[in-house]
């Protein structure tokens, strides 16, 4: 679609505006007329816009478009046509290069002459295209053609623009005049079904349906050079591309490959709206990232690791999203074996992602796709996304010829020993020729062999410049290189770069292959200076690199330290596993430091992995100094009442750390000790006497320090809502998120105010003040919004109060918003949560063949905590279905799952009664239905009495084992009284008819 003005402007330049829109919808009503029904399907417009309704093909536009020998629209002289003669000579000079460069690398050298000459045609002065005309007629064996385009082309600059060709132009021109064989520039050769297959991919990917590439072959046969074409390629007809390779430095950064993909393309794309969210996130990996898109500062921090790599994530797809909003995107990782687990888990979240963008992702890595690739490419299949697997074998020899003739050898022996020497290898190949070139008498045996021989070439300082890179493990940036002084003068990189081992690009100076490296620093006499020089120069932000080197280097002090920038990075951006990793280096080389094995228990934790972290416990905390225990200890007890929600074991911990205190001879009141009372009385409320809590936290506010903050004020309204909770005064607690909300207002930097926000729904739901907490509820959500993993449990609390205050309508539609939050979250756990949240509303609505289905979902799916009430809930629904074997074989699996205390076990007895009743009423036995719910009101009635206390032991139960203050977990005695008497009426009135009873 195009603004009408700017057509009306193109066709009638001469006219005022108002003229011009007139003539033009003059014009418009003229086509309809001419062209009848196909006007209404093919043109669409509105006040101000005109267009095509649908694609067209237009032949002067597509990838066929003809070479016209009259030039686009011949007579026409408007400035508008002009400009699309331009546009179109320039994109058939684009199409006529990339033709006769596959011509070359297939070895169709006559074909590659006549699209050059093309090129020529429509690009009548261009030096690129008459020097790649000379080029394709020497690969064809014309040097007599070659010399008279040379001449030719020399007389019509001098004739129509009076200027002599370029240097460069005029170094091929002597070339060709001597008999010398100029290097003719072929990026790829004999790769022509591989280039179609990728082809056919990226056309799939630029009409919207993205892909994921697996490029596998073996080391050196030629994966990167075929994956740069693709790029270049792409590039040409304006694609954005983003390149990385993965590598093996001896510890990567997390999220490093994906960085680098990341600041290609915040380098390319415009800046997004300044209301946009998503480019302050991605300061939570790299604040550059954030800068390069007009955002200054940083993301503030969230609640939780898992938090953090979420809205990482998050942020990471906005960026892909907008990169792709005006033009297809292809992102490259070469050597994705070796990339980093954090990047290989954000390009999963991505490719679950990109099936409606025009986007490719392309992974290369050698031989086979590894596991971690595995992983990539099913998550994209299932998601829907197309999968192209591209094997890379050995080259044709006639592709080894021309190999070799491009890199200047001219005798058919010598290129026939290529050929045989490569064995369809290219890099070999590639090698091999090189040593030709240079004068060598025969190949090398091998390509260490062939590495060898260049270096050996090198002056003392040029080696030691070559180690370095060779040790590097990577290109060496250029302010690194400028670290590393007299090693990398100017003259010693010069040198290296002849010597053809490496290249510089981007500023940044490399081998040229990783084999290539590797075959350099296997005969490195003395590797150690080399990484003590470069855990110097090395970027800082690279700390697991630097950690590496400092470990080659014999330095395990300063490896240490690097380690633990490591891990704090990684915790930073949720990283769990990689900073359990760093860590577990850092003590291998620091074991005597306790902060830091302090520090692994507690990643250990919020990885869930309970035996690990308290082994790290057990050892840190005997080598801590006596003058650290207070803190220590309190550290982990609020590990212990967070993370772990163990607050037997928290409580445990923080009275070790008022011992610890009280012996440290520390001041009778400061922070630390107000942390430690805090911890205590929050302990004391939730599982032990809530009165005592009460009174302690009266202490606590006399005793509140001076420089407490919002963390330290919300800590004791929480203390105080568990403890109102605990005595069932629900209306009290829920009254105190009023006081909550002023300082949640000022400061929620410690991710509070959504946790005191659900307790106040939840415990207005043991108020049984359901409209109420529908109120709260809702501003949970709001509370949560930019935090995808809370939303989703917020939103199914918030669907289940709506359903049960008769809103079905609004129900639905937030469950579809928990379904779109769960789909962009991609993770199993959320899934299965979402199916059972789904299911209870669908039977809170009466909907019960939905709600079997959701919640049979959910159990399939692996549904952890609750499965005896899930399972319960799913026999009901079968049963309102009408479907009572079904319900009976249900019932049975729900007595057989052990029981956890979120289950609420003294409610079972009650419950499983009901639930037969119903199967008696789908099978048409009044009497049986009767006898049960007579059981089942009777067991309610015998529980009611301690009706409040139970329900307040209820939210606890639930709040430990489902980590989530619960609202659809919550069994409510008097309302299950209230639904055996509908049934007993509706068996009254109209036997054997269950309705109403949900």
């Amino acid at each position: 679609m195009q603004p009408r003005g700017l057509v009306a402007r193109a066709l009638w330049p001469d006219a005022d505006e108002a003229q011009a829109r007139a003539r033009l919808r003059t014009t418009v009503w003229a086509l309809r007329q001419a062209w009848g029904e196909p006007a209404d399907r093919l043109l669409a417009g509105a006040r101000d816009t005109l267009g095509f309704a649908e694609p067209v093909w237009v032949d002067a536009t597509g990838d066929g478009e003809p070479l016209l020998e009259g030039g686009l629209l011949p007579g026409l002289d408007d400035e508008w046509a002009e400009a699309e003669r331009e546009a179109f000579r320039e994109r058939q000079g684009t199409r006529f290069r990339l033709l006769s460069e596959r011509a070359v690398a297939d070895g169709r050298t006559h074909d590659a002459v006549d699209w050059a000459r093309r090129r020529c045609a429509v690009a009548r002065w261009d030096e690129s295209a008459h020097r790649a005309l000379v080029q394709a007629l020497l690969a064809d064996g014309d040097r007599a053609g070659a010399a008279d385009a040379a001449q030719r082309f020399t007389e019509r600059l001098r004739a129509d623009l009076g200027v002599a060709p370029s240097p460069t132009t005029r170094s091929l021109h002597a070339d060709v005049a001597t008999g010398s064989t100029p290097r003719v520039a072929v990026s790829i050769f004999g790769r022509a079904a591989e280039l179609a297959q990728l082809d056919a991919a990226w056309r799939a990917t630029t009409r919207g349906s993205g892909r994921v590439l697996l490029v596998t072959g073996e080391p050196g046969i030629g994966k990167t050079t075929l994956l740069d074409e693709l790029g270049r390629r792409v590039g040409a007809r304006g694609a954005r591309t983003a390149r990385a390779a993965g590598l093996d430095v001896g510890g990567a950064m997390p999220f490093g490959v994906w960085l680098e993909l990341a600041r290609a393309l915040v380098a390319q794309v415009p800046a997004p709206a300044a209301g946009a969210l998503w480019p302050l996130e991605l300061t939570r990996l790299s604040e550059d990232l954030g800068a390069a898109l007009g955002r200054s500062g940083v993301a503030p921090p969230v609640a939780t690791p898992e938090l953090e790599r979420l809205r990482a994530f998050e942020a990471s797809l906005r960026l892909v999203e907008w990169a792709a909003a005006d033009r297809p995107v292809l992102l490259v990782v070469d050597d994705a074996h070796q990339a980093d687990r954090a990047s290989l888990r954000l390009l999963a979240h991505l490719a679950r992602r990109v099936g409606g963008l025009p986007v490719a992702m392309a992974l290369a890595a050698p031989d086979r796709p590894t596991a971690e690739m595995d992983v990539i490419a099913d998550v994209a299949a299932r998601s829907g996304v197309g999968v192209a697997r591209v094997a890379v074998g050995p080259i044709a020899p006639e592709a080894v010829a021309a190999l070799a003739a491009s890199l200047g050898l001219a005798g058919p022996d010598e290129v026939d020993r290529v050929v045989a020497a490569a064995e369809g290898n290219a890099l070999l190949a590639t090698e091999t020729a090189r040593a030709l070139v240079a004068g060598d008498s025969g190949p090398p045996p091998n390509l260490r062999a062939a590495v060898r021989v260049s270096v050996s070439r090198l002056s003392a300082p040029g080696r030691r410049l070559l180690d370095l890179v060779a040790a590097a493990e990577r290109p060496l940036t250029g302010s690194e290189l400028a670290r590393l002084g007299d090693a990398a003068a100017d003259e010693t990189v010069a040198e290296v770069l002849a010597g053809g081992l490496v290249t510089r690009t981007d500023g940044r100076l490399g081998f040229r292959h990783g084999l290539l490296r590797e075959a350099a620093y296997v005969d490195v006499d003395d590797p150690v200076p080399l990484h003590v020089a470069l855990a110097e120069a090395v970027d800082r932000t690279q700390s697991a690199e630097v950690a590496g080197h400092w470990e080659r280097g014999g330095r395990p002090d300063r490896a240490a330290n690097a380690w633990v920038e490591v891990a704090a990075y990684a915790r930073s951006v949720g990283a769990l596993a990689e900073a359990a990793e760093a860590l577990s280096r850092a003590v291998e080389h620091a074991p005597e430091r306790g902060d830091l094995w302090i520090q692994l228990q507690e990643v250990h934790a919020l990885l869930g992995r309970r035996k690990e972290s308290d082994r790290a416990w057990d050892t840190g905390i005997t080598r801590v100094p006596p003058a650290a225990l207070p803190a220590a200890w309190c550290r982990r007890g609020e590990q212990l009442r967070s993370v772990s929600c163990d607050p037997p074991r928290s409580w445990a911990a923080y009275r070790q750390a008022r011992q610890a205190y009280r012996h440290a001879a520390r001041p009778a009141a400061d922070r630390l000790r107000f942390r430690i009372d805090v911890g205590l009385a929050w302990n004391e409320a939730v599982a032990g006497d809530p009165a005592r809590a009460l009174t302690a936290l009266e202490e606590l506010g006399k005793a509140m320090p001076v420089d407490a903050d919002s963390e330290d004020r919300l800590d004791l309204i929480d203390i105080r809502m568990q403890g109102l909770i605990r005595q069932g005064r629900f209306l009290e607690a829920a009254e105190l998120v009023r006081t909550a909300r002023a300082i949640l207002d000022l400061d929620d930097s410690a991710g509070k105010g959504w946790r005191i926000t659900v307790n106040a729904v939840a415990a207005l739901v043991c108020e049984g003040d359901d409209e109420g907490a529908l109120a709260f509820a809702e501003r949970s959500v709001e509370d949560a919004r930019d935090a995808p993993a809370l939303l989703a449990g917020s939103l199914g609390s918030l669907a289940h109060l709506q359903a049960r205050t008769g809103h079905p309508a609004q129900a639905r539609a937030t469950l579809a918003e928990q379904q779109r939050v769960v789909d962009r979250l991609a993770a199993p756990e959320f899934a299965v949560s979402a199916a059972a949240d789904a299911g209870l509303v669908a039977l809170a609505l009466g909907e019960a063949s939905e709600a079997a289905d959701r919640l049979g979902e959910a159990l399939d799916g692996g549904l952890a905590p609750w499965r005896p009430s899930t399972s319960l809930a799913r026999a009901e629904a079968l049963a309102l279905a009408r479907d009572p074997d079904a319900a009976v074989a249900q019932l049975r699996t729900a007595l057989e799952e052990p029981t956890c205390p979120a289950d609420q076990p003294w409610s079972l007895l009650p419950r499983v009664s009901f639930v037969q009743a119903l199967i008696a009423v789908a099978r048409d036995h009044p009497d049986e239905a009767m006898r049960r719910l007579d059981e089942a009101r009777s067991a309610w009635a015998r529980v009611l009495p301690q009706v409040g206390a139970l329900t307040s032991e209820g939210y606890l139960s639930n709040l430990l084992d489902l980590g989530r203050p619960p609202v659809l977990g919550l069994v409510e005695p008097q309302r299950e009284l209230d639904r055996i008497q509908a049934l007993r009426d509706s068996l009254a009135s109209r036997p054997g008819d269950p309705v109403g009873v949900a």
